[in-house]
């Protein structure tokens, strides 16, 4: 099967994932993620690039950068080859580190941009390592929240930091509102993350009611009423899925979003 061309950005701006070959633990402990930082930082000088903001996480690594389209394939090319070679010789073994090609999108505009920033910064904890990005060493959060620049550039943390009236105060809280999304995962990543938000979510109403568990939601209509609301409303996840989820028919939740329940 013929290869399709990467599409070209207007603004410059490419959102880029990087995994494990097999789902293989590639950055899997401190040594390996600073070695990949001190990577990132010295390719995107000599490449010319900017890196807006990334995580690395054990088998996969986002990215944010501002690329010329013809250079991009080039600097990927560097940094996946120089962490391959790191990789395969600290661990004595050979072969393909990297999963396929990287995967890329286009970031078409600022409010795209914040978006896609947000959701890097998050994935520590959809994946329940932290509950605080700013706790998570491995991304650039901690670069911004401490307006240092170290992997990411001095001239893209001060873009996006101008974004936000209050600064650094801005750019914390702008993390603590803005909404779910998913870029570029898997089917299976989407699945994970989607339960981790009903889960927050159930949990969060739990809470608020003084509820034990969700057998005592399906006893009272009016509570049933009340989560299935709440995850319609605070969730990025389809009627079918919430009905799974809280193993309810689909029709109580498509009740519920007509207001018939």
């Amino acid at each position: 099967m013929v290869r399709q061309g990467r599409q070209i950005s207007p603004t410059g701006y490419y959102h880029i994932v990087a995994r494990g070959s097999n789902r293989e633990k590639i950055f899997n402990d401190d040594v390996s993620k600073l070695y990949f930082q001190d990577l990132l930082k010295s390719v995107s000088i000599e490449e010319n690039y900017s890196v807006n903001s990334y995580c690395i996480l054990d088998d996969h690594v986002h990215l944010l950068v501002k690329c010329d389209h013809n250079s991009l394939g080039r600097a990927m090319k560097r940094l996946n080859v120089g962490y391959a070679s790191f990789y395969n010789r600290s661990n004595k073994r050979e072969g393909h580190v990297f999963h396929d090609r990287y995967k890329s999108e286009t970031v078409d505009n600022e409010v795209y941009l914040l978006s896609v920033m947000c959701y890097i910064h998050y994935n520590p904890l959809r994946v329940g390592l932290v509950k605080d990005p700013s706790k998570y060493p491995w991304s650039s959060f901690i670069e911004y929240s401490q307006n240092e620049s170290t992997v990411i550039n001095k001239d893209e943390m001060d873009k996006v930091l101008a974004f936000f009236t209050d600064g650094i105060m801005g750019f914390e809280k702008f993390h603590e509102e803005c909404e779910y999304s998913e870029h570029l995962d898997t089917p299976g990543d989407l699945e994970t993350m989607r339960k981790l938000i009903l889960d927050d979510q159930i949990n969060q109403f739990y809470s608020e009611n003084n509820i034990e568990s969700l057998e005592d939601i399906k006893k009272d209509k009016e509570l049933m009423r009340g989560l299935v609301s709440k995850l319609l409303n605070e969730t990025p996840v389809s009627h079918r899925k919430i009905a799974e989820h809280l193993e309810i028919n689909s029709n109580v939740v498509h009740q519920v979003s007509t207001g018939k329940y």
